[in-house]
């Protein structure tokens, strides 16, 4: 790893240390009254279980347990790579005492905020989180001595239609199946399927009907084109457009299905016509574009790039209701949120996390 990557890493690690304080913290509201911080020392979570009943949030210890993941990554491969196992043994469990004391330190300030919890499981679910983290960046030693940066490099290159795959595979999963409450009831999977939406387009009426279908028919088409390259990629005689589209198609009907095992989430035929369509086109239009477009063929990383840019500047303009009005434009600006992460804090976690991991994925793709 060169000297300029570990740099790059070192920023990185300090920029995840201010997030992580920044998050613990919003929305900053302190008192350092005697009376106040010791009604809050009364009332530190030591134990998991009280009174035979379970004393902490699931996704609470999780969110804690992901949080420092990046921090112990992070801190394991910002200076040169242990040379030996004993050595990389060594900064792992130095990693585990930094994580220690830096949550520890930010639990203890959490005493003097009026809308936080001190809590020793959060530090031991942090310090897992970081374990775990520096553990990872152990595993994957061997291949950054060529560079981290140069192995991502070189497997984007290589099979840059399996990173598009991937990726939209990941996303319409993640829309089909949120807010992810997996259930092995056999009533709740009855109970969808007769709750099953089996009519085309029945309750489309009062809402921005094209929102839904564009976004099921852009992924399902990015799906099929990038599976419909990864075929052809492999050679033999198949017929890799007719191939992609039936995989396509029957990918959606499994997402389809596959709600039936998950609370509050039911099949819709919507979505299946949807899929094909957007099957369709990706292994129709999309190739027809590639191959037709000087641009797009000689140069298909600014394509993707302006692929990107369309992706991110729909989803934040849907569903295009503009009103430009003084006063449509006060309450806009009065509306404005300028603490970042505000609207997290106050929303609901699951709903917090999946509109974050969407945001993720699609500055992710522009990045």
């Amino acid at each position: 790893m060169s000297r300029q990557e570990r740099r790059a890493i070192g920023m990185s690690l300090v920029f995840w240390c201010l997030f992580i304080i920044y998050g613990s913290f919003i929305p900053f509201r302190f008192s350092i009254d005697p009376a106040f911080v010791h009604e809050n020392l009364a009332k530190v979570q030591l134990y998991p279980f009280r009174d035979a009943r379970r004393n902490f949030s699931i996704l609470d210890v999780a969110s804690n347990v992901l949080l420092f993941f990046p921090f112990g990554f992070l801190a394991a491969t910002s200076g040169r790579p242990p040379s030996s196992s004993r050595l990389w043994a060594l900064r792992i469990t130095i990693v585990g005492f930094s994580a220690t004391a830096f949550a520890t330190a930010i639990e203890g300030g959490q005493l003097f905020t009026t809308e936080r919890t001190c809590s020793v499981l959060d530090v031991a679910a942090n310090v897992s989180g970081a374990i775990v983290g520096a553990g990872a960046a152990w595993m994957f030693s061997r291949r950054f001595k060529r560079g981290l940066s140069g192995l991502m490099l070189e497997r984007v290159r290589a099979a840059p239609a399996l990173l598009l795959l991937a990726l939209a595979g990941l996303v319409l999963a993640a829309d089909a199946f949120y807010p992810f409450a997996i259930t092995l009831d056999l009533s709740t999977a009855w109970h969808n399927f007769r709750n099953a939406r089996w009519r085309l387009f029945a309750d489309s009426a009062g809402r921005f009907w094209i929102d839904g279908p564009i976004d099921k028919i852009l992924m399902f088409s990015f799906f099929a084109a990038a599976l419909r390259r990864s075929l052809q990629s492999l050679g033999g005689k198949v017929n890799v457009a007719g191939s992609a589209w039936l995989a396509t198609v029957l990918f959606g009907a499994v997402l389809e299905i596959g709600k039936l095992g998950f609370e509050g989430r039911f099949p819709n035929a919507d979505n299946g016509a949807l899929a094909a369509v957007g099957a369709l086109v990706g292994v129709t239009l999309v190739p027809m574009i590639v191959s037709s477009a000087p641009a797009v063929r000689s140069v298909p990383m600014r394509a993707l790039l302006v692929l990107a840019l369309v992706l991110v500047t729909y989803a934040g303009l849907t569903p295009f209701e503009f009103r430009l009005t003084d006063a449509a434009i006060a309450d806009k600006v009065a509306g404005i949120e300028w603490l970042p992460f505000t609207m997290y804090y106050h929303a609901d976690p699951k709903e917090a996390v999946f509109d974050l991991s969407q945001k993720l994925l699609r500055y992710g793709l522009l990045g």
